[in-house]
């Protein structure tokens, strides 16, 4: 009888602190994990949204220069066929194959090389107001491939990387605060090489003169 009494005596002392402690510790570090996985898993879709919307912008980009193409004809009785009436092909002709921020165009009042987080223009010209939503910038690369009928179109779009790696090189650009993609043209080669600070996504296309 002693004996049956001393185990259930044993058995409802319970835990003793440690045994919590323990637990509590286990649980803890579970949890961290599972707090760690989220924060990745934050970041991941963050990076897949971005990426996502600069691809989108360089295809928007490379349709314009496709639909820029419908204004490149050629002149009756003319030699060469004309790209003055463009609104950026015509640049081929003075900054071939080198990279260059497209301008606006009246051609195209709405459309810009800026871009907010989701993906739509900001205009170069609007106030320091909108140009703080500016996330993404274009720059575009034209190479004659066929004089007078064929054009090679490069597109690529960047954006700032969480962290800057030298946060000084970004005033050495021409940008501010606001001025994402408000650096002076001729700067475009340097940004582009600066993979440390940028995160950058590419796109090509075949741009055809549509009467040959």
């Amino acid at each position: 009888m002693a004996h049956r009494f001393s185990r259930a005596s044993r058995a409802s002392r319970g835990f003793t602190l440690i045994e919590v402690m323990m637990a509590l510790t286990v649980l803890t570090i579970g949890l961290l994990g599972v707090v760690a996985l989220q924060a990745t898993t934050i970041s991941s879709n963050k990076s897949a949204q971005q990426f996502t919307v600069a691809n989108a912008a360089a295809r928007t980009w490379l349709q314009r220069l496709r639909r820029d193409a419908n204004r490149w004809t050629m002149a009756t009785g003319a030699s060469a066929s004309d790209l003055t009436k463009t609104a950026w092909l015509f640049e081929v002709s003075s900054a071939s194959n080198v990279w260059i921020r497209p301008n606006a165009s009246s051609l195209e009042g709405l459309a810009s090389p800026a871009f907010d987080l989701s993906g739509n223009d900001v205009l170069l010209s609007d106030g320091a107001g909108q140009l703080n939503n500016v996330v993404y910038c274009t720059h575009m690369k034209l190479r004659t491939i066929y004089t007078d009928s064929l054009i090679r179109a490069e597109v690529r779009v960047f954006f700032k990387k969480r962290t800057l790696a030298d946060a000084v090189k970004y005033g050495t650009y021409g940008m501010t605060a606001t001025g994402l993609c408000m650096s002076p043209r001729g700067t475009e080669t340097t940004i582009g090489l600066d993979q440390l600070n940028f995160h950058w996504v590419y796109a090509a296309a075949a741009i055809q003169r549509p009467d040959t």
